[in-house]
């Protein structure tokens, strides 16, 4: 029996070991393919990784004007600022300011996690990066995740906020429990254990599967093959996007009964197929609260819109900043 006892140990600890050196060379992998390309900024002893680009780039920003003010971009969950890079970024930063962020505790932000995990408290914090980078009002843009970001910091900073883009994004509180596996992370022991020898190699080989999801019903644009995925698999940034979206629920239902108060011009782009973030539960609500809204429904598309619909989303951007310049 104690052989027996003593093999199978071995095998766990071996299997343990395996898994942390694949860990080790897949995040070495991830890193090589998807290097930072940006300069960074300090917020409360934290360093955020952004690019800052266009003709009038590293110059601060004027008071008014929808052409002269700045646009912020702000990335999903399990991403980082290269999705848009691969996208909408280079067009945009012909004829504006562009600063594309890596949020915190993803790409290569860091983050606090006691501050930085509700899409409030990475407002707070991108809101500081803007001011320190000489920006004191902005048009921000969010996919996904980076929406919620994005509204947060219109909520909570009205002042540096001149229009709203959102992307797909979460607005309110969603039905049903969440995900497992967003928990374990933070279980002790297990969750420090598992992020260093599963979680990535378990995630590379089911992201396809993920992948396919979010594109639903359109097929998988060739394109995505830029998205840096493989850079959220790393053990930190895994934990990151798993408390984002652990408190993302609680902090939408706080933050959703103050967009009564929102007095700024607002686009949302929607897929009306968008299995990932649902049109109905989310910016059909916020249109609601808010009537003033443009919502813009894509027939037939799913949830990755910056990879499906890049020129919708340009228009929406540029229509928008025309109402900013007009108003």
């Amino acid at each position: 029996m104690m052989g027996f006892a003593t093999l199978v140990i071995g095998l766990l600890v071996a299997l343990a070991a395996a898994g942390a050196l694949s860990t080790l060379w897949l995040t070495r992998r991830a890193e090589r393919k998807f290097p930072p390309t940006g300069g960074y900024v300090s917020v409360r002893g934290i360093r955020l990784h952004y690019l800052d680009l266009g003709p009038t780039a590293l110059q601060p920003s004027l008071p008014s004007g929808g052409a002269a003010l700045p646009i912020v971009l702000l990335h999903g969950a399990f991403s980082a600022l290269q999705d848009y890079s691969a996208t909408i970024l280079p067009e945009l930063a012909k004829s504006h300011r562009v600063l594309a962020f890596d949020r915190p505790g993803q790409g290569y932000s860091g983050r606090d996690a006691t501050t930085m995990g509700t899409p409030q408290g990475q407002a707070d914090t991108i809101r500081e990066a803007l001011a320190a980078s000489g920006v004191s009002r902005a048009v921000m843009v969010g996919f996904s995740y980076g929406g919620a970001v994005a509204l947060a910091h219109a909520v909570r900073h009205p002042e540096a906020t001149a229009a709203l883009i959102l992307l797909a994004a979460p607005t309110h509180p969603w039905p049903g429990p969440i995900d497992t596996e967003y928990f374990v992370p933070a279980w002790p022991v297990l969750g420090p254990f598992l992020l260093h020898t599963l979680v990535m190699p378990l995630g590379t080989m089911l992201t396809s599967r993920g992948t396919a999801a979010a594109f639903y019903p359109l097929p998988i644009a060739p394109g995505f093959a830029a998205s840096p995925v493989p850079l959220a698999l790393r053990p930190g940034s895994y934990a990151a996007n798993a408390q984002d979206i652990r408190e993302l629920k609680p902090a939408l239902r706080e933050m959703s009964a103050d967009y009564g108060t929102l007095r700024l011009p607002i686009t949302i782009v929607h897929g009306m197929q968008d299995h990932t973030v649902g049109l109905k539960t989310h910016s059909d609500k916020l249109k609601t609260q808010v009537p003033a809204v443009d919502l813009i429904p894509i027939p037939g598309a799913g949830h990755q819109l910056l990879y499906t619909h890049p020129a919708v989303v340009l228009d929406a951007i540029e229509r928008t900043l025309a109402k900013v310049k007009g108003s």
